[in-house]
C-alpha cells in the first residue's frame, strides 16, 4: 500500500520506551475512540485513554486487559 500524505506516520511522534521489560515503544495518554462492530450507534462508542504499542510507522495496537473493562465493551 503506497504511503500518501493522508497516511499516518507515527515515526514523527516523540514515542518513548518507558520501563525495562515493558512492551514498547508506547504512545502514552492516547485518546482513543472505538465502536463495536455492526450498525453505527454513537451511544455505543467508547472514549478512553489508553497506552498504544507502536508496531511500525503506520500501525499501533491497544492492549485491553479484560479486568479493566475496556475489552468487555466490544466483546
Amino acid at each position: 500500500m503506497p504511503h500518501t500524505d493522508l497516511s499516518p506516520d507515527l515515526s514523527l511522534l516523540p514515542i518513548q520506551t518507558c520501563w525495562p521489560g515493558d512492551a514498547d515503544p508506547l504512545i502514552t495518554w492516547a485518546i482513543v475512540v472505538t465502536r463495536p462492530p455492526g450498525p453505527d450507534d454513537p451511544a455505543k462508542y467508547n472514549l478512553g485513554i489508553y497506552r498504544m504499542q507502536v508496531l511500525d510507522e503506520r500501525r499501533a495496537v491497544i492492549r485491553w486487559p479484560s479486568m479493566r473493562g475496556g475489552a468487555g465493551h466490544h466483546a
